[in-house]
């Protein structure tokens, strides 16, 4: 009888193993892989075993590990069993002991790789979405699924709808920025028609903020210095001063633009607060953001905001574990599917999409096409009906 362990000493003999377990399951069921691919993908398995958070192997009598399994934020990131014991139950074990003491409830699993599809879909698991690429951008199809139960005669998705804490994007959610953000950029565009026509500077000047962004983040300062970058290549290099000036006032009024907060805001967090926590994440700069928050007048509102450099799935769970609340009570409502909903839904957690009539370039993403956890709505007014909005959806 074997026994389910957590792997507790990552060391190289421990390592060594598990990497066998991988290379002989995927040898048997991921035909569509080429040595290449395999030499390739070896590296990033051996990354996530040394990173993930919970990694549980199945044991054998004498304690060798057979199967493993790693998991983080309810999610599957592997598992394998060591083809010579296929067909024994080990990954099942493994998979059930993931649900029940780690509370696990989303894989993402390659779609030609059909018998692992077929293992999921028999153990519960539904297709929430696909990608055409794996998470390397490599051509492998993934399926992300999603852990259903059983209701009645139909399956639904686990939704508990227990949501306790409703979290609020700022800019262009809360209040108004893209269209003083839009100003900015016809003013810079301006200031380059010796060098350059307006698609062209303004496509540059997004050009090279993208490029800033690791370094710069994203926010005022960044827009400033990118307008600063652009004008300089844009003018080789002979750029007069009073020009730079005006790049420099143009920054300035982006960052100190009055703050409107949106029609409905306000209705809404009165009705939402005392029947849930409210909190905001917001990304951008620092200063940039605790001004606009302190100009609009909404901070009594939030038991807690979050300034992020960028809204990230690992973000959000940090977030969430600073906070203590777990991903299935989390619900975001925000503008921009790329930062608001899709590392939300990936984390598990709820989301509703409020578009806002203009969208960076930068935030543009197709919202999903089917998640139990996911909603879009055309204006923020109707959260103040939010329960009831939530058991519409459960019920559909």
């Amino acid at each position: 009888m074997g026994t389910i362990k957590p792997l507790t000493e990552r060391n190289e003999e421990a390592l060594s193993r598990l990497l066998a377990i991988w290379e002989s399951a995927v040898r048997k069921t991921h035909a569509f892989l080429s040595e290449r691919d395999i030499l390739e993908i070896k590296p990033e398995v051996l990354r996530g075993i040394l990173t993930v958070e919970h990694v549980f192997c199945y044991c054998d009598d004498i304690g060798a590990p057979q199967g493993f399994i790693a998991v983080a934020n309810q999610k599957i990131e592997m598992l394998f069993v060591d083809d010579s014991v296929r067909g024994q139950g080990i990954g099942k074990q493994l998979l059930r002991y993931a649900v029940d003491v780690l509370g696990v409830r989303f894989v993402d699993v390659n779609e030609q790789n059909t018998q692992g599809v077929g293992f999921y879909r028999h153990m519960g698991f539904s297709t929430v979405r696909r990608s055409e690429h794996d998470v390397q951008g490599r051509p492998f199809p993934l399926l992300h699924l999603e852990l259903t139960f059983k209701q009645g005669n139909g399956t639904r998705s686990a939704m508990k709808n227990e949501i306790t804490t409703l979290c609020f994007d700022a800019d262009d959610t809360l209040w108004s920025d893209m269209p003083f953000y839009t100003e900015a950029d016809k003013r810079f565009c301006a200031l380059m028609s010796p060098y350059a026509d307006t698609d062209t500077a303004s496509r540059e000047q997004y050009r090279t903020a993208s490029a800033n962004m690791p370094l710069y983040g994203v926010g005022g300062k960044s827009f400033t210095l990118s307008m600063m970058e652009t004008a300089l290549r844009l003018s080789g290099g002979n750029l007069p001063s009073a020009v730079v000036a005006e790049i420099i006032e143009t920054g300035k009024q982006y960052m100190d633009h009055p703050v409107q907060v949106l029609p409905g805001v306000i209705d809404v967090l009165e009705a939402l607060r005392g029947r849930f926590s409210l909190i905001i994440a917001t990304k951008g700069d620092l200063v940039d953001q605790e001004r606009k928050l302190e100009k609009s007048g909404l901070t009594p509102y939030f038991r807690h905001v979050e300034i992020m450099s960028d809204k990230t799935q690992q973000g959000y769970a940090r977030m969430l574990r600073r906070l203590g609340v777990q991903p299935e009570q989390f619900l975001m409502t925000g503008n921009s599917v790329k930062s608001d909903i899709e590392p939300v839904l990936s984390l598990g957690g709820y989301a509703v999409h409020v578009p806002f009539h203009e969208t960076w370039i930068h935030e543009k993403a197709e919202p999903p096409r089917e998640n139990d956890r996911f909603f879009s709505i055309e204006s923020i007014r109707e959260l103040v009906d939010l329960p009831v909005l939530l058991k519409t959806k459960e019920k559909s």
